[in-house]
């Protein structure tokens, strides 16, 4: 099982200030180093996560990306689309964006 990078963005009809930052890392739970949070200096309504987990290859971490996006868009005080899923090893890169 090799770590594969999970890394998700999403688009919120308004800005993720702090607070709105702390209530998803929050409810994600606490998973150390390895999950990565911040909102886009440039384009505020953007939220970028960036996650290093074990998966079985490309396509099921995929589905993983797409969990872990579902989550954050249910738990976020602020309505929010998935813009962007992709995943990462050292060698490939699956990605998946919606369409516009």
């Amino acid at each position: 099982m090799d770590t594969v990078t999970l890394y998700v963005v999403l688009r919120a009809d308004r800005g993720w200030d702090a607070a709105a930052l702390a209530l998803v890392a929050d409810a994600l739970g606490p998973a150390g180093d390895d999950l990565r949070m911040w909102a886009d200096d440039e384009e505020r309504p953007l939220l970028r996560i960036s996650y290093d987990r074990p998966a079985e290859s490309l396509s099921a971490a995929l589905d993983l990306g797409h969990a872990l996006a579902a989550d954050v868009v249910e738990l976020a005080p602020v309505p929010a689309r998935v813009v962007e899923v992709s995943v990462m090893t050292d060698e490939d890169v699956m990605v998946w964006r919606a369409e516009p």
